[in-house]
């Protein structure tokens, strides 16, 4: 990743965390250092720098946990569609929500 792209990634987020009045520990260092996967680890899809609006394939970076801040630790790199379906969703709902369709899936057959 260049470094105009770094800068661009590291001020986006430290404004979404002004605007969400969430913690914001983040180095430059620290994106330098997260793994840039090249097919989003939770869909599988490939994952590209999309310039402009971004679409389902674009890198995203993701807070583990939403109830914490931007900080090191809790950052991890997936596509947007991934995290346009985590959205603010906790695990155990995500999991409800797999058991449902799986359930509908298996009763439809």
């Amino acid at each position: 990743m260049k470094l105009p792209e770094i800068n661009e990634v590291y001020n986006a987020l430290k404004s979404s965390a002004k605007k969400r009045g969430i913690v914001f520990t983040l180095e430059k260092v620290d994106l330098y250092n997260l793994d840039y996967p090249l097919r989003c680890p939770a869909l599988g899809i490939p994952l590209k720098f999309n310039k402009g609006k971004s679409q389902d394939n674009s890198y995203s970076w993701d807070r583990i946990d939403s109830t914490k801040g931007y900080e090191a630790d809790n950052l991890v790199i997936i596509s947007t569609r991934a995290n346009r379906i985590k959205n603010d969703a906790t695990l155990e709902e995500l999991k409800l929500i797999v058991a449902f369709y799986e359930e509908l899936a298996m009763n439809s057959q």
